[in-house]
């Protein structure tokens, strides 16, 4: 590939003993990251040092080092590609080519190279690929790669109505709501949502524990059959010696799961299952809805993961 003369005077090749960012309103972020090899055909390395991610409307600079070069003037060429990620006209580059010494790069010698941007702040989160060649006359001399990953709090929550709720940064995780002081307790994640456990519609004799209907620590001789709850009489020839319940010919009869539900027993207790579950009252309060299982608030972005801190809903981008 030719580089046209008019390349080079946009470039400014020769030493330089600082490289500053753009004057841009963004907080600007230093590289920190290890550096990245990648190598040319030709046998020339760019070694690439970045932040490894950064926020929509930041400004970042990613410098490196790029070697060996034969002998000759060179131009650094800088292209950002968002596969994932769409970058409009408004990013700038500044990219600028500083040789190991002054004047032109001797042959087995190095050159600097800088390039610094502003992300756009409507961006979302996502990768980028950012491309580096040096060239000369003679056409690409080296070239390298980078994958910066740019966090966004521009994806919105989905809600269990089907509107949808902003973001915004708070620290680096993204605050989307307060969580209602009536339900700060309840509130868990599973998957990529916020859920509150339903309420539950127990038979009479049971007692609800969020899951399942509680009724009682099963005696030293219950068992379950038929859907009911029972314990062995007393004596086996004695039907009326049953030591709680009613004898019906199969045991004494302690209590009948009602229809629609589940007895079964688990950790040392008799239970049920409920006859209904609800979310009603969240629903009413604009809160929730029930899925099916559990009264569903919220889920988060794809690709993002839900957080609670400090009675607040944020996801991480």
């Amino acid at each position: 590939m030719k580089i046209q003369k008019k390349l080079f005077h946009q470039l400014i090749v020769g030493f330089i003993s600082t490289i500053s960012l753009m004057t841009m309103p963004a907080r600007t972020v230093n590289a920190t990251t290890a550096n990245i090899a990648y190598q040319a055909t030709n046998g020339c390395t760019i070694n690439l040092t970045g932040s490894g991610s950064v926020w929509a409307g930041d400004n970042f600079t990613i410098s490196g080092q790029a070697g060996p070069l034969s002998d000759g003037r060179y131009a650094l060429i800088v292209n950002f590609q968002a596969p994932f990620v769409f970058f409009n006209s408004k990013v700038s580059l500044n990219g600028q080519l500083q040789p190991s010494a002054s004047g032109t790069i001797v042959s087995g010698g190095s050159a600097m190279v800088f390039a610094s941007a502003q992300v756009p702040s409507t961006v979302m989160n996502g990768p980028v690929q950012i491309s580096f060649q040096i060239a000369n006359s003679s056409g690409v001399q080296c070239s390298g790669s980078y994958t910066l990953y740019v966090k966004s709090c521009n994806a919105k929550a989905g809600k269990y109505d089907g509107n949808l709720l902003a973001a915004s940064k708070e620290g680096n995780n993204c605050f989307i709501a307060n969580i209602p002081t009536s339900i700060q307790s309840k509130v868990w994640i599973w998957n990529k949502g916020f859920y509150i456990s339903p309420d539950l519609q127990c038979p009479s004799f049971t007692t609800s524990d969020t899951a399942n209907c509680l009724f009682k620590q099963v005696p030293s001789t219950g068992f379950i059959q038929n859907n009911k709850f029972y314990v062995k009489r007393k004596f086996a020839n004695w039907s009326w010696r049953c030591p709680q319940g009613i004898w019906d010919s199969t045991g004494c009869l302690v209590e009948t799961a009602p229809f629609g539900t589940t007895a079964f027993a688990y950790n040392g207790n008799w239970y049920t299952t409920p006859i209904s579950k609800n979310c009603n009252q969240y629903f009413s309060a604009g809160i929730a809805k029930f899925d099916g299982a559990n009264c569903y608030i919220m889920t988060v972005p794809v690709g993002a993961t839900p957080l609670i801190s400090n009675a607040k809903y944020y996801y991480i981008p």
